[in-house]
């Protein structure tokens, strides 16, 4: 009776793995669908435009380190025996994935101020990264060796060296994800490897496998980054002032604020050891308040103030926003814009960062403030701080502009093009 029982139920379990993985495969699509506009696009990219270049510029500083370390003794496949050559080259991409993986770890520690108190992450990474190197690398020269030479073959190799570097980052960078890594350490991996063929081929030697090392490096870090914040749902924005702001995505596994650099994924100094920790789970962002226990639900556009930064909890597109907040009510009032949604209260203030394309009217880098009317303390207003004109589009379809210094009320339905984006009142 029981083993009929267990027939009954294996096809139910297999029908509801498939239905669980097709519904993620769909929330990809969903994510996808909110990238068709390159100006959505060049706006999500802009966010993490800084964590890139810092994740590319470390990444190919340990891939040139590597590449001038491993030229001391690397024979690069050119040994009579196969084994040989098969284990020499394995050794050399083990390197060089080793120094990537913990270049771009070390990355991770410098962009989310966390310094280096705690080597063994760094160094498990490293780890891990000269084993994937060594497997890629093998497998290479062993194909290579057998009879499949060709250029082509050193790209798709250096892809699979970066995809599993991807995964292996993955495991040490918090909500990466393991999809993420393979695809954006992957793409990088056949960018760099098509430009070290490049290099190779133009200086030559150790001169030009140290430059395509590098650019190998580089791309493997940027598209990583790229790749995370192309199919986020939702991050924080650590705003330290008005000019250095960091990333962090969220998801499943929580993101810890406070001042124990090893306890916690952002360092504070001004901060209990363990202030917060926050994370995205069923399509809420959840924040707990690490001393009380205390934990509420967040919706996009809320800040908390954590010792003396500045957190803002934001979501990646009308899907996320959509699960994670309710219609707005009860006089309480919204800004949609295509990437975010800010909610509006007395006081709240809008930088440059929040509206691109604005420039402010100060040095406080303001482009927006909702006041109240002097009249009607009761109602609320969106005033122009920028330097630029607003087209407003009200809800009986007349159209206004609103010239700096100027206020539109907050109604729900307005519609304002702040000329690089357009947002509307909920």
């Amino acid at each position: 009776m029981t083993e009929q029982v267990q027939r009954r139920e294996q096809p139910q379990a297999r029908f509801w793995q498939e239905k669980k993985r097709y519904a993620g495969l769909f929330k990809n699509m969903k994510a996808l669908q909110t990238l068709r506009s390159p100006k959505a696009l060049l706006q999500r990219f802009r966010l993490d435009y800084n964590k890139a270049l810092t994740f590319g510029l470390w990444g190919a500083g340990g891939a040139a380190l590597s590449s001038l370390l491993s030229e001391q003794f690397a024979n690069h496949g050119r040994s009579t025996s196969l084994a040989q050559s098969v284990f020499e080259v394995g050794l050399w991409f083990g390197i060089i994935g080793a120094f990537i993986a913990l270049a771009i770890l070390a990355a991770q520690s410098f962009y989310l101020k966390r310094g280096f108190r705690d080597l063994k992450p760094l160094l498990v990474g490293a780890g891990l990264g000269l084993i994937a190197g060594a497997v890629a690398g093998s497998i290479a020269q062993l194909v290579y060796g057998i009879g499949g030479q060709g250029e082509f073959l050193r790209i798709i190799c250096w892809g699979i060296a970066g995809g599993l570097l991807g995964i292996v980052l993955s495991l040490r960078i918090p909500n990466l994800g393991r999809l993420r890594g393979l695809q954006g350490g992957a793409l990088g991996g056949v960018i760099g490897g098509c430009l070290f063929i490049l290099f190779a081929w133009i200086f030559g030697g150790a001169v030009g496998r140290l430059i395509g090392t590098a650019a190998i490096g580089f791309f493997i870090g940027l598209m990583i980054v790229i790749a995370e914040t192309a199919f986020r749902e939702a991050w924080l924005e650590i705003h330290y002032n008005a000019h250095e702001i960091r990333n962090v995505s969220l998801g499943p596994e929580p993101v810890s604020i406070g001042s124990d650099a090893n306890a916690c994924t952002i360092y504070l100094r001004k901060a209990p050891p363990v202030a917060c920790r926050f994370k995205l789970q069923d399509g809420r962002i959840h924040c707990q308040d690490a001393i009380s226990g205390a934990e509420e639900t967040l919706q996009p556009g809320e800040q908390k103030q954590i010792g003396d930064v500045r957190v803002l909890v934001r979501a990646a597109g009308a899907f996320t926003i959509a699960k994670t907040l309710p219609p707005a009510t009860d006089g309480k009032f919204s800004l949609h814009l295509p990437d975010r949604r800010i909610s509006l209260s007395l006081a709240t203030r809008l930088t440059a960062h929040e509206i691109p394309g604005l420039e402010a009217q100060s040095s406080n880098d303001v482009v927006a403030e909702v006041n109240s009317n002097p009249n009607d303390p009761g109602m609320m207003g969106l005033q122009n701080c920028s330097r630029r004109s607003w087209e407003v589009l009200l809800t009986d379809g007349t159209r206004r502009t609103i010239e700096s210094g100027r206020s539109i009320k907050l109604a729900a339905g307005t519609k304002i093009d702040f000329g690089v984006v357009q947002g509307e009142i909920t």
